[in-house]
């Protein structure tokens, strides 16, 4: 039982850093004014988050085998409360930008200490299960940052509501420190594991292992409609498109995120039921982009259906944490922080991308009906269809059984 506390202080960090990524969403005005930046700025404040998480996943999964997670993970938490300080007290847009910078380094560490912690703490068939509930505890984040954080900055203002969430950080830190064992050495580690001993751990070889990188597009591809639909086009699509209110379309985006996280710990339940992830996640493939397809593509459907496809759409898409399984597989245990870094990058830089190019497609496409009634959305999320069709061919190249 004490292993689960450990890696539920490690969730807990990963769910602030959830909570951190959304909050500037429902604090646009607030920054605007109190910054005196334009809207663009705001959005580029929010991106450093993302930048900065990206660049360091693979540093931060070499610190976390080099380190062990305990110090890694402390450290990374005592960075999120200096990020949430800078931020909340920050006088113009570069030290605001710096808080963020520092949020993004420390939110590198929140998944991956999850599935490191997991590894060393968990018994080995409670990993899957131990990933997809660290998915549902980082949705719950994100909930948090979204009603909760504006009724909070409506009651107190937005600087005292970020500050005063200072202090879950400034906790975890000594959660972490108190709950999470110390790392085994490498020695130690390789008498376990013998077999592995002999295999060079330099950072060159891994990064040759092709493996790793088949699991990380794997798992990008099957999340990429919830990073770029759901987090991004859902609402302007069912509004300009479908005819929906703002409020009920922000509700439907809002379905996706939660079969995301009820999807994400039964997934990995199943996967450790049935021993089965690659048939998993194929099942996961062909649910989540039929249902991707018929919202886009096909005919007008009822508010209550298309809020229970969004829901059942993102319950497939939380298979993708069966990826990060398999891309440790053969992997030393004090490699793979590294793994699960090399693989995470690839799922946040599918997203970033995906946005980006969307995005692009959307406005070069701009009033041009090139989709008859679906208009450029359906141009612009072509790209997200193809990369699901790479993603599942690519589920070819797993391993049947895990």
């Amino acid at each position: 039982m004490s292993g689960w506390w450990a890696w539920g202080a490690v969730a807990a960090l990963y769910g602030y850093g959830f909570f951190q990524r959304v909050a500037p969403s429902v604090l646009v005005d607030e920054l605007r004014t109190s910054l005196l930046v334009g809207t663009a700025a705001v959005g580029g404040l929010s991106a450093l988050f993302y930048v900065s998480m990206a660049l360091a996943q693979v540093p931060a999964g070499t610190l976390l085998d080099r380190f062990g997670a305990r110090r890694v993970l402390t450290a990374g938490s005592v960075l999120a409360a200096l990020g949430s300080v800078a931020f909340a007290a920050a006088p113009n847009m570069s030290a605001a930008s710096a808080g963020r910078i520092l949020l993004g380094l420390a939110a590198s560490v929140g998944f991956l200490g999850c599935m490191v912690v997991a590894t060393r703490v968990l018994p080995p068939h409670r990993f899957g299960l131990a990933i997809g509930l660290a998915a549902s505890i980082g949705m719950l984040g994100a909930m948090v940052g979204q009603a909760p954080l504006r009724l909070a900055v409506d009651a107190l203002g937005w600087r005292e509501a970020m500050a005063a969430v200072t202090l879950v950080p400034l906790l975890l830190a000594i959660a972490c420190l108190m709950l999470i064992p110390r790392n085994r050495s490498s020695q130690e580690v390789q008498a376990d594991s013998p077999a592995a001993s002999g295999e060079r751990l330099d950072l060159r070889s891994m990064l040759k292992r092709r493996s790793i990188w088949v699991c990380g597009i794997v798992s990008a591809t099957l999340v990429l409609p919830v990073n770029v639909y759901a987090g991004l086009w859902a609402v302007p699509f069912l509004q300009e498109v479908r005819n929906f209110p703002a409020s009920l379309a922000a509700l439907a985006a809002s379905c996706m995120l939660i079969g995301f996280g009820i999807g994400s710990p039964t997934a990995g339940w199943l996967a450790t039921r049935t021993g089965r992830p690659r048939a998993l996640l194929v099942g996961a493939f062909a649910v989540m982009y039929c249902i991707f397809v018929m919202l886009v593509y096909g005919p007008p459907l009822s508010r209550s259906f298309v809020y229970l496809l969004m829901v059942i759409a993102g319950a497939a898409s939380g298979a993708m944490v069966l990826g990060f399984g398999l891309a440790s597989r053969g992997v030393p245990e004090d490699r793979r922080g590294l793994a699960f870094g090399m693989a995470n990058l690839v799922v946040l830089g599918f997203s970033a991308l995906g946005q980006q190019a969307s995005g692009y497609v959307l406005e070069v496409v701009a009033h041009q009906d090139l989709m008859g009634p679906h208009g450029t959305y359906g141009s612009a999320l072509l790209l997200v269809v193809g990369a699901g069709v790479v993603g599942l061919v690519l589920t070819r190249l797993l391993p049947s059984t895990g």
